[in-house]
């Protein structure tokens, strides 16, 4: 077995972290994930490279742990996994969202040597030789500006679109984790890689490894009412709810839930902070009923602009945020239910971007609040807002 380690590194000087990463590991870490605030981006790309063979990261303005925690600018995770796993990168600045992340995609795939067509693997089962496993080997993560996103449009789904392998009903997903980068107080979040820095862009990073790997969703808010069926929509603009006005519909549904005594919030633009989100109910066999959280963005009489797509024929709910939220626990504790002991874990949380109740494992985590979540469900990628995903590599290999 390969001789597996990870360390988590904060600081404020990207080469003092890169020459600590190599003093606690013995050598270049083959894999690592940064978050940092208030740092050139390219002096990251430049320094860090002198500890981390390869690496993505991003701008996480907003906050992230352990680092800006403990007042440091910058929070690496780094692996040691030798033949265990290989990693490959890639970057795009595209301004099509889809063909950005499709390009990122494949450039971390050529890392790999790895034939994009065939996402199946065929080898010797480790512990029992004579018996022969197939398994989906490659997964990914992306990082995304979330600043560029938002403000070009996006909805998720031209980025989810860029994860897949071929095309119509016999299209595959490549299981991708990742985050939308969070800085309010710019035009853009830069998100890097060890091959350079994408301003408005995207990275992925593309995992070979026969080491366990899973992932969760979490979110800290409740469903308190039925809005109707989306009868009208496009893109991340909701038309219509049960043929009438989705503004409208909205609108009346808080103004019933607020009662006497409250003032419903003017709509408009910007109205993320002072309206509720709305939950979207698919059916995704076989775990059933799971509802994504929309983030509205602008609320008229007239329709409904969220921060992610909404397809017609979906159900929509009122969500409100649960008294004690705790979403990044949840998602954290929920990647480890598989068993076993954990290698690295990588957090994202949205969740209202509300302090972590309680602290996370400094020394195989490292997380970001983002503008934005993915990760796989039943299958298939999903866009999430207002949530908490989490991916954890486990020690153990993939095979019984």
């Amino acid at each position: 077995m390969a001789n597996l380690d990870c360390c988590v590194v904060s600081g404020d000087d990207p080469r003092g972290v890169a020459e600590e990463t190599v003093s606690r590991l013995g050598d270049r870490a083959d894999f690592g994930v940064v978050f940092f605030h208030d740092v050139d981006p390219e002096d990251v790309v430049s320094e860090l490279s002198h500890g981390v063979e390869r690496f993505i990261g991003c701008v996480a303005a907003e906050g992230h742990w352990p680092g800006s925690v403990r007042g440091h600018r910058i929070s690496l995770l780094a692996l040691k996994t030798g033949w265990m796993a290989k990693f490959g990168t890639g970057g795009s600045t595209h301004r099509d969202l889809g063909r950005a992340s499709r390009s990122a995609m494949e450039e971390a795939l050529r890392d790999l040597e790895f034939d994009p067509y065939d996402v199946s693997y065929s080898a010797l089962n480790l512990r029992d030789p004579k018996k022969i496993a197939t398994y989906r080997p490659v997964i990914g993560m992306a990082l995304v500006d979330g600043v560029a996103f938002h403000n070009s449009g996006g909805t998720g789904l031209e980025v989810l679109s860029g994860f897949q392998i071929g095309s119509g009903p016999g299209a595959e997903n490549v299981r991708t984790f990742g985050a939308l980068s969070s800085d309010p107080e710019f035009e853009s979040a830069p998100v890097v890689c060890d091959k350079g820095v994408f301003e408005r862009g995207i990275v992925y990073a593309a995992i070979s490894t026969f080491l366990k790997v899973d992932w969760s969703s979490a979110s800290s808010l409740k469903p308190v009412a039925e809005l109707g069926t989306v009868t009208e929509s496009e893109r991340n603009v909701i038309v219509e709810i049960d043929g009438r006005p989705a503004g409208e519909v909205y609108l009346e549904k808080l103004e019933e839930i607020i009662g006497d005594g409250e003032d419903v919030p003017c709509g408009g633009e910007h109205v993320y902070k002072d309206f509720p989100p709305v939950g979207v109910a698919r059916v995704l066999p076989p775990i059933g009923r799971r509802i994504t959280p929309r983030t509205p963005l602008e609320v008229t009489e007239d329709y409904i602009r969220t921060a992610g797509y909404v397809v017609e024929g979906e159900r929509l709910l009122l969500l409100e945020f649960e008294r004690r939220p705790n979403a990044p626990m949840e998602a954290y504790r929920e990647s480890l239910s598989s068993g076993g002991e954990p290698l690295a874990s990588v957090l994202a949380t949205c969740a209202g971007r509300k302090p972590l109740r309680e602290k996370l494992p400094d020394r195989h985590c490292v997380g970001m609040y983002s503008f934005g979540e993915i990760a796989p469900t039943a299958g298939c990628n999903e866009f999430y807002n207002h949530a908490s995903v989490c991916l954890t590599i486990f020690r153990e290999p993939v095979f019984e």
